[in-house]
């Protein structure tokens, strides 16, 4: 699977799809690419508040970098394009777990911690701290391993290995 089929299927034909296989290059494509918007988002957010902001006590012409906040317009936009990505992110890594004949829902549970991490206040941040490093290192390796070749509970093969019969 290449980089555009990986996006296409992720956020048009598989969106919010928890069912079946994904393949390891449609997992990791569709990483690549969430990540290449996430860090496109916070430069362009970044860029339009800092130059944005002039502090007089500093003086002319030095601009600030500070966090995106206070500008509606720009965390609607925000918002809306992460959770235009954070939803088929969570299925593809939902599906990627089924490939390797793991229900995906263990996905899910292991990162809880990842995504609600920053809510919590800094002494349950060090706290979940473990857990998230000991949760994400468990899914890279499950994530980085060949599917289950052939067909599984979850589904058929996606990369269509072991379909064939052996004996005819």
């Amino acid at each position: 699977m290449t980089f555009a089929d990986s996006v296409r299927t992720c956020l048009f034909e598989k969106y919010a799809t928890f069912s079946g296989r994904a393949s390891r290059s449609e997992y990791w494509w569709f990483f690549l690419a969430a990540m290449i918007v996430g860090f496109a988002m916070m430069g362009i957010g970044y860029l339009l508040v800092g130059m944005a902001a002039i502090d007089p006590n500093v003086g002319e012409g030095t601009f600030l970098i500070f966090p995106i906040s206070g500008n509606t317009a720009w965390d609607v936009v925000n918002g809306a394009v992460t959770l235009a990505i954070l939803i088929p992110s969570i299925a593809v890594g939902y599906r990627r777990m089924q490939d390797r004949n793991v229900h995906g829902m263990w996905y899910v549970l292991l990162m809880i911690p990842v995504y609600l991490g920053s809510m919590f206040p800094l002494s349950a941040q060090i706290a979940l701290g473990v857990v998230t490093i000991i949760a994400s290192l468990f899914v890279l390796v499950m994530f980085v391993m060949r599917g289950t070749v052939g067909p599984n509970k979850y589904g058929p093969d996606p990369l269509g290995a072991g379909d064939e019969e052996i004996f005819t």
